[in-house]
């Protein structure tokens, strides 16, 4: 676990999520937030333990966002779905429960 996360506020780690969620790089963010700290340091504004982020920090983050994007659901009914769901433009034909000649088929997908 990187040194400072868990020590960052809620805002903060809630505003790096929405930005890695919207598709911004971890170094996109931190550079961000670096000019908005110079900005708060040239103005003479106090400092905050969330004004002293990392590029790593960040980067954990996203590596955490990612990991957890790729959990399997236990439910392989629920799983299916999803990932058709997830991947609508490349399957032309799903038939969630079916027969086929007299015997039950649990799914069809055509990729």
């Amino acid at each position: 676990m990187s040194r400072y996360v868990s020590c960052m506020s809620k805002a903060l780690k809630d505003h790096i999520w929405a930005q890695l969620s919207l598709s911004y790089m971890a170094k996109q963010i931190y550079d961000k937030h670096k000019t908005i700290w110079w900005e708060h340091l040239n103005a003479g504004q106090s400092m905050t333990q969330d004004d002293f982020i990392w590029l790593q920090d960040i980067a954990y983050l996203d590596r955490k966002r990612k990991k957890g994007s790729w959990h399997l659901h236990t439910n392989p009914t629920i799983l299916i779905r999803s990932w058709v769901f997830q991947h609508s433009k490349d399957v032309f034909f799903f038939q969630d429960v079916g027969e086929m000649n007299g015997t039950q088929v649990p799914f069809t997908i055509g990729i």
